[in-house]
């Protein structure tokens, strides 16, 4: 079966990714029946970004709420095997689906920054209604005093906790510097994202430690032990602190390709964080697909078929 085929080569590929980001919306049909699509993007060893549409499930309740929400990504994450791997869930800014992110208890829950950004919009003209008040004198200072505040309290952008954009932002050589942080939050990063890295280097020196024990070696081995990453943890992460920051013009996928060997602890962590969605345009992309599928004379097609079409005509792009 072609659907087969497809799903078992997104497979393949995702059992190779070391982390993956889902973005999810809901929507409703013709018929006025509630669909959850799921999209996943990874980073993965080649520097390139994957996109893959999961699943377009129809939603059981008439009105959708967090509890069902959440069922719903997890049973997804589980049926593909990424319930561990999942490192954030992204969507709009609707109450119940971001309680429903919470309730999976993935590490990140996001909201879509086009959708924000949006939301910034409206509030700021909302402060100088009229709207036609904003070509008046003086106005023009208003609205930008508005936006600020606006911007700084749909980002969240004073929270004194880490989130993924303060680690995706060292994570890109772009902005690794951190100027745009004050210097308390600067050195907190990086304190944390030494012990994210020192705990990665502790597990993978644990399974080297197993995959030893399994392999014969020779008596004198305990002599000569693997020094391979024995100083990774200091030496990378200051070594990839020391390094020039690159243009802002520049592809930091392409740096990474050129800089991941001489860093691997540093990208393995870069994979986590770069590899997370700014914002939902595929949950979109995804709609328009199903408004096609779902015309006036297909709107009583089941569930499970429109889910299928779906999911055949987002990941055509796969190699079967």
């Amino acid at each position: 079966m072609y659907y087969n085929s497809i799903r078992a080569n997104i497979e393949k590929e995702l059992t190779e990714a070391k982390s993956v980001a889902l973005s999810t919306d809901e929507w409703s049909s013709r018929v006025q029946e509630s669909y959850l699509s799921i999209e996943i993007q990874f980073m993965n060893e080649n520097c390139t970004l994957r996109r893959f549409t999961l699943c377009t499930e129809g939603l059981k309740d008439e009105r959708p709420n967090a509890e069902n929400l959440a069922l719903s990504l997890i049973n997804t994450m589980e049926s593909w095997n990424l319930r561990e791997k999942t490192e954030a869930i992204l969507h709009d800014n609707a109450r119940a689906i971001q309680l429903a992110g919470q309730l999976t208890e993935v590490p990140y829950n996001l909201n879509c920054a086009a959708h924000t950004l949006q939301l910034v919009v409206q509030d700021s003209l909302n402060s100088v209604k009229p709207y036609k008040s904003v070509l008046n004198k003086g106005s023009d200072i208003k609205l930008k005093l508005a936006a600020k505040a606006a911007i700084n309290r749909r980002f969240d952008l004073d929270t004194p906790n880490l989130t993924a954009a303060h680690f995706a932002s060292f994570y890109d050589p772009r902005f690794k510097n951190l100027d745009h942080e004050t210097p308390l939050m600067r050195n907190k990063i990086i304190k944390a994202v030494k012990e994210r890295m020192e705990a990665l280097s502790a597990d993978s020196k644990e399974n080297n430690k197993i995959n030893n024990e399994k392999e014969n070696v020779s008596a004198l081995s305990f002599l000569f032990p693997n020094r391979k990453n024995s100083h990774d943890v200091i030496s990378q992460l200051n070594s990839y602190i020391n390094m020039l920051q690159i243009h802002h013009d520049s592809n930091p996928l392409e740096w990474w390709k050129n800089q991941k060997e001489r860093f691997p602890l540093v990208f393995q962590e870069a994979q986590k964080f770069l590899g997370i969605p700014a914002t939902s345009a595929s949950s979109e992309r995804t709609f328009s697909t199903a408004g096609q599928i779902l015309r006036a004379r297909r709107s009583a097609l089941k569930s499970e078929n429109v889910n299928t079409l779906i999911f055949l005509a987002q990941n055509s792009h796969v190699e079967t």
